[in-house]
């Protein structure tokens, strides 16, 4: 990480200090902020604007900016912090995938249906195993997941010790009360994350994470000033669809854009591969004209500032890291369930 950026880690650290969590991801969340001047990557020193970035740059940069608020939200190499949440909180689910020649099992009782399973080391501590229940044993071919914890694949009552927190009351005894209040929830969330989280989480986790899944909210909602602007570069985004053949595909991009079939085929296939490409850009009327052509053949197509394209991209990123942390740690989860 370091490599990539204009900074040294103890500089990057004195930052930190320096701001208020919630400040110093805010700016990082942003483009446009002075703080990408110092920061940014080398690669887009020569780009005036982040207006002119492809679809490679954006993602590039969502991932820098992604793992840049991991090292704010813990004060610390994520690496670090992630391992000694995993070893020292309780998990919400097992999810060990099996091996070739595992032994799995199918309590007839809990489980949900025929293809619920669980691995031997979370069946034998489960009261499945304990209280008598009937269940099927099977050797696995490989692939697939061990269920423990997963409340739609299981009966709750019969997870294991290591995976059952995700289900047990909290202190005022109602497992789901958080959810619903507000600051009394998060409170409550905070400290008991205290009890489980790395010392240089404890008191500034909460803040940083809810800055993050604010920003998130804002961006799936499409809501705040990068949304309200008209100024800026547009592009025309085309989408991966199924019902397309890739010849229809490639010939409607050929012609809405008015390029050779090289270039459309190239398009194409990495909107398949990567889920969605811009096929063009530049003014909103150019851009609208591009997106009618194509819509004309039911391609799933849309037309947005170049920014947005980037902030969606820095917005999934950072859910999935969040989800990963929060699936090492019960505790954490609760405190983003309560955020939200």
């Amino acid at each position: 990480l370091w490599q990539q950026l204009h900074i040294s880690q103890q500089e990057f650290e004195s930052f930190c200090k320096q701001n208020d969590k919630q400040v110093a991801i805010s700016r990082l969340l942003d483009p446009d902020d002075n703080i990408w001047a110092k920061y940014r990557l080398s690669k887009f020193q020569t780009v005036a604007t982040y207006d002119n970035l492809n679809d490679d740059q954006a993602r590039e940069h969502a991932k820098l900016a992604v793992e840049i608020a991991k090292w704010i939200l813990g004060d610390d190499n994520p690496d670090v912090w992630t391992e000694m949440i995993a070893q020292g909180g309780s998990t919400n689910t097992c999810n060990y995938v099996f091996k070739e020649d595992d032994v799995s099992f199918r309590c007839l009782v809990c489980a949900s249906d025929p293809t619920c399973c669980f691995c031997a080391p979370c069946f034998e501590a489960s009261p499945c195993s304990t209280n008598g229940h009937r269940f099927q044993m099977t050797r696995t071919a490989g692939g697939g997941i061990c269920d423990c914890g997963d409340a739609e694949a299981w009966r709750p009552e019969g997870f294991c010790a290591k995976h059952s927190n995700g289900c047990c009351p909290t202190p005022e005894g109602d497992s789901t009360s958080f959810l619903w209040e507000d600051a009394e929830s998060i409170a409550a969330a905070a400290a008991a994350a205290a009890s489980d989280l790395p010392e240089s989480m404890r008191l500034s986790a909460p803040a940083a994470l809810d800055e993050l899944l604010q920003y998130c909210c804002k961006v799936q909602c499409k809501t705040g000033p990068i949304y309200g602007a008209a100024h800026g570069t547009w592009v025309t985004i085309l989408h991966n669809d199924n019902v397309h053949s890739q010849q229809q595909v490639e010939e409607v991009v050929r012609l809405a854009i008015r390029c050779t079939a090289e270039r459309a085929d190239h398009l194409m296939m990495e909107a398949h591969h990567k889920g969605f490409v811009r096929v063009t850009s530049g003014t909103r009327g150019a851009c609208d004209d591009a997106a009618r052509v194509l819509r004309e053949v039911g391609l799933l197509v849309n037309v947005v500032q170049a920014r947005v394209v980037l902030h969606e991209v820095q917005a999934a990123g950072i859910l999935e890291a969040v989800k990963g942390m929060c699936s090492g740690s019960t505790t954490l989860r609760r405190l983003a369930a309560a955020l939200l």
